[in-house]
């Protein structure tokens, strides 16, 4: 069996650290027919997962945000794989989600089913020229996320006055 894989995180800017744990990127590629279980361990941080490979082939759901977890999970991965993330800080899920993080615990949901959807194209992301421009490129949407957010809340409570 012969699977290369590497894994890598990067710290978001200093605006984004209360929310954002790290960003992270995984690419790998194995030989056909190969794979290799990889082990995700609970840390009570949710992340949002663009499948970069997915986008490029054009099939799928490129783009899911995974919920906590309560337990270990195991992943097989096969052929060439390449994921790019942000690693959420617990509790922060619910700015970048519109719901409550108990809602999505163990689970994993396209963005697109949201009530608050990303508003991010996983093909401009996987057409980003290197690793450091689809950061930049997450780091300026989780800034436009986090700010309707922040509205979204601020009308919530004109209208309850």
């Amino acid at each position: 069996m012969s699977f290369s894989l590497a894994y890598t995180e990067h710290r978001p800017p200093t605006d984004l650290l209360p929310w954002i744990a790290c960003f992270w990127q995984i690419v790998g590629e194995g030989a056909a027919g190969d794979s290799l279980l990889h082990r995700v361990l609970p840390d009570g941080c949710a992340d949002l997962v663009f499948d970069i490979e997915d986008a490029r082939r054009g099939g799928g759901t490129p783009i899911d945000i995974v919920g906590p977890m309560s337990c270990a999970n195991v992943f097989e991965l096969r052929n060439a794989i390449e994921f790019v993330g942000v690693r959420l800080r617990p509790g922060a899920i619910g700015a970048f989600s519109g719901m409550p993080a108990g809602c999505l615990l163990d689970s994993s949901v396209p963005v697109v089913d949201l009530p608050q959807p990303l508003r991010i194209s996983s093909p401009i992301l996987a057409e980003c020229a290197n690793i450091q421009a689809r950061f930049e490129l997450l780091a300026d949407t989780c800034r436009k996320t986090l700010s309707v957010a922040r509205q979204t809340r601020s009308n919530r409570r004109l209208r309850a006055r």
